[in-house]
């Protein structure tokens, strides 16, 4: 593929990416639309390569921090929008405890990084809400680990469908494929 076809897949991912991502301000779907919108990587991923896909991500994450709404920006800047490359990286680790164990720290990492700034954004204090508060932050933590993994496995079997189904249709030939 030439440099200016690389160039302007990666450019329409961008524009895709960031068109779901601005829809975020319609209420509900503020968490499932920076997921969708950095699924959308996985088509540099395997048409390009990490660099293409690294530079997708980027763009998108630039322009959603002026434009997005706060929290889907943070969502897709602190995790979701890199989880794709990242994921294609530690899943060439043919050790599967250690794989999973890195996909954890580094979810669990974003997810603390979120919630910090969130938490000082919006001032949230879970001590005022009395013996319930303090089981919140675990709660939601071991919450949000389950639906990480829930969308870990998904985020596989839709690049499994895009690799076997989706490409074809698009027209992409077997070159280039995860390069």
């Amino acid at each position: 593929m030439k440099k200016a076809q690389k160039i302007t897949v990666s450019a329409a991912c961008s524009a895709i990416s960031l068109v779901l991502l601005l829809t975020a301000y319609f209420p509900y779907l503020t968490f499932a639309l920076p997921a969708l919108s950095g699924a959308v990587l996985i088509v540099p991923m395997v048409e390009l390569n990490k660099k293409y896909a690294f530079f997708t991500y980027l763009s998108v994450s630039l322009i959603a921090f002026i434009l997005a709404e706060k929290e889907a920006m943070l969502l897709y800047v602190c995790f979701l929008g890199y989880y794709p490359i990242v994921k294609s990286v530690y899943e060439k680790i043919n050790v599967k405890p250690v794989e999973y164990l890195l996909k954890f720290l580094n979810f669990n990492a974003a997810l603390l990084l979120i919630y910090g700034v969130l938490a000082g954004i919006f001032g949230i204090d879970t001590e005022s809400l009395g013996d319930f508060g303090k089981y919140t932050v675990p709660v939601l933590v071991i919450s949000a680990n389950m639906v990480f993994l829930l969308y870990d496995n998904v985020l596989t079997r839709a690049g499994y469908f895009y690799c076997t189904t989706v490409r074809k249709k698009l027209g992409f030939k077997n070159n280039n494929q995860g390069k």
